[in-house]
């Protein structure tokens, strides 16, 4: 059986878990629909979800970043899709990795 051990028994020794960072959620400005995929969505879906000229942007601001292959389709990853939107739509400055 553990003995509980008392903060008087080690005084250096103090609870520091208020001391910690706690995760902020984030505020979400653009609501997604659910992926096709866990990780993120397929061409078809960015069809559905972007106006023409929004992809068409959406194309050149992927050059270069990582997709995913499942099951023989490009899954765009779900954070680089709201990143973009956010931008495009709100103008939310991005970032890139």
């Amino acid at each position: 059986m553990k003995r509980k051990i008392k903060q008087t028994e080690f005084p250096f020794m103090m609870d520091i878990r208020h001391l910690v960072a706690q995760p902020q959620k984030k505020k979400l400005l653009v609501k997604l629909p659910k992926p096709v995929c866990t990780h993120g969505y397929s061409y078809s879906q960015l069809v559905e979800i972007m106006s023409y000229s929004e992809l068409e942007e959406f194309k050149e601001w992927m050059n270069g970043q990582t997709c995913m292959l499942w099951k023989g389709r490009t899954i765009y990853y779900v954070d680089d899709v709201r990143r973009f939107l956010e931008l495009r739509r709100f103008g939310k400055e991005t970032y890139w990795d």
